[in-house]
């Protein structure tokens, strides 16, 4: 979107970071600094651009008032929903022990959720059957809370914007 804005008023960009945070969207693309370059002279200029968009002013087209626009989602609520959803899948699935709920900040479920997986666990080496239900209980409960959790966008929440910095 940045580099959209810029190019359309004509000011060349170099945006470094940009495809390594894209390769890393659910792990940790959202960690990584993008800074962006623009020539001396387009400096000023790009940065007065860039707080204009962080406040919303030029260079963000508003639908018209007459067309209701409940058809259409904040791309950066979208993305920060994408970055999010991966990660629960990713620890739900593979770290397990409740750490989806402790990434949705549900702590109590999230170490309710680790002591039910270690009690199965303890079953399952005393041969108990249960212990293997507990076990892929918590985990699926895990899961799929904890995507609720996240999935669930309250509105009007967008996530901040960087600030820009115009550096000599």
């Amino acid at each position: 979107m940045l580099r959209s804005l810029l190019a359309a008023h004509d000011i060349d960009v170099v945006i470094a970071g940009e495809h390594n945070a894209s390769m890393m969207v659910g792990l940790a693309g959202s960690y990584i600094a993008l800074d962006v370059y623009v020539d001396r002279e387009d400096g000023e200029r790009a940065s007065e651009l860039i707080r204009s968009l962080r406040e919303g002013g030029e260079g963000v087209e508003e639908p018209p008032e007459d067309e209701p626009d409940d058809h259409s989602v904040d791309p950066h609520v979208a993305l920060e929903t994408r970055k999010r959803t991966g990660a629960v899948v990713l620890l739900a699935l593979c770290v397990t022990f409740g750490t989806a709920h402790l990434y949705a900040r549900a702590w109590m479920r999230g170490i309710t959720l680790a002591a039910i997986e270690l009690v199965g666990i303890a079953q399952v080496g005393d041969n108990q059957p249960l212990g293997a239900a507990m076990i892929a209980g918590a985990i699926g409960f895990d899961l799929i809370g904890a995507l609720y959790l996240v999935r669930r966008r309250p509105a009007g929440v967008r996530p901040a914007l960087p600030e820009a910095r115009l550096r000599s």
